[in-house]
């Protein structure tokens, strides 16, 4: 049983990420853990906070704070960021840094007493969802840590466990969520980490405990934040959902960072282009669901873009992007205003009308 398990409070504590081409570190979860480590050593928030760069500050100096007992009593935490530095250092500054990690490590292996470490490392090497390193010295400080219930991940979860990590999240929280209802939080939120777990947060705040969460409850509370992106836009055109799609454009156009008319039709056009280069793989002999595969979207999205593959060839979404061109031009030459040109190529997405002789934009305010 480790020291947590058995309720005692870890004197050092890691918040580790994992190292990649683009370093995988949650700051939500980073947030949410020191909340809990706050709470933990100073149940009553009375505590110091010192929070240091490993980069800038002497770590020895810190590690002096740890050790020395507060004058005005209370709860001390030292907060050491970047701690990668410390963890995974180069072999030409491990000689300088092995006495440091090993008090440390004598640190993590303490009765707890006044005063509580925080490592903070956004950039290791993880595997089996533990944090390793070539450098002995920060490995026993790992294993010391790790034994003491002091490590802390806040690697997001792929998008291949969201699902999972979600229906855990509540399980903690001490909801019953359906796993339908996860599935629709996923799809109308998307796969944004810091987006997902804002609205999981408000179903739990807002949730009936005498039954469990169900895909209504989310689309309840999920559409009441009254916000669309352009790609759900895009859907909802290809989906030729004309009422959701005009919605979606009522909402960027009340919005001052999305409003722009140019932005939208920019936009638009990069979604229909995903959408065209996997169709024209379909011509090619892929499967709708293979094409959607290549194309890079999120697996979680991947069933209802092949879907949307089956119902436009390449030659409609040709005719598509003709067909924002001319509202493009519209906008740019001021021959009709930005609401009514939006609001024409909306219609005649939705209900298809790509052909000139059909474009509804073409004549209707023309007469």
């Amino acid at each position: 049983m480790s020291k947590a398990q058995s309720g005692a409070v870890p004197v050092v504590s890691l918040l580790f990420g994992r190292k990649a081409r683009e370093d995988l570190f949650d700051e939500y979860l980073a947030g949410e853990h020191m909340e809990r480590i706050t709470s933990m050593v100073a149940p009553d928030g009375a505590v110091t906070v010192s929070r240091y760069d490993a980069a800038e500050a002497s770590v020895a100096d810190c590690l002096d704070e740890v050790a020395t007992p507060s004058l005005w009593g209370g709860v001390r935490l030292v907060i050491i960021d970047n701690a990668e530095k410390l963890l995974s250092p180069s072999v030409t500054e491990r000689d300088a840094l092995q006495g440091l990690v090993a008090r440390m490590a004598s640190f993590a292996s303490a009765t707890p007493h006044s005063a509580f470490l925080v490592l903070i490392a956004r950039a290791l090497d993880v595997r089996a969802d533990a944090p390793v390193t070539s450098f002995a010295p920060a490995a026993a400080l790992i294993k010391a840590i790790s034994a003491a219930g002091g490590l802390f991940s806040c690697v997001p979860p792929y998008e291949s466990t969201l699902k999972s990590a979600l229906l855990e999240r509540a399980r903690r929280a001490g909801v019953r969520i359906i796993p339908a209802a996860v599935d629709a939080l996923i799809a109308m939120t998307g796969t944004d980490q810091l987006a997902l777990q804002s609205e999981l947060d408000k179903l739990i705040i807002t949730s009936d405990p005498s039954r469990p969460v169900n895909a209504a409850d989310v689309e309840a509370l999920v559409a009441s934040r009254a916000q669309a992106s352009v790609f759900s836009l895009a859907d909802h055109i290809l989906d030729t959902n004309i009422a959701a799609a005009a919605a979606d454009l009522r909402s960027l156009r009340e919005t001052p960072a999305t409003r722009s008319a140019a932005f939208l039709l920019m936009s638009l056009s990069a979604s229909f282009r995903r959408y065209l280069a996997a169709a024209e793989d379909v011509d090619a002999g892929k499967t709708p669901a293979a094409a959607a595969a290549a194309s890079g979207m999120p697996r979680f999205f991947q069933r209802a873009f092949a879907a949307r593959l089956s119902r436009w060839t390449s030659r409609d979404l040709v005719a598509l992007l003709d067909r924002v061109l001319v509202c493009d031009m519209q906008v740019k030459t001021a021959s009709v205003s930005e609401e009514i040109a939006l609001e024409t190529f909306i219609a005649d997405a939705c209900a298809r009308r790509l052909e000139s002789p059909q474009l509804v934009g073409r004549w209707i305010y023309e007469i």
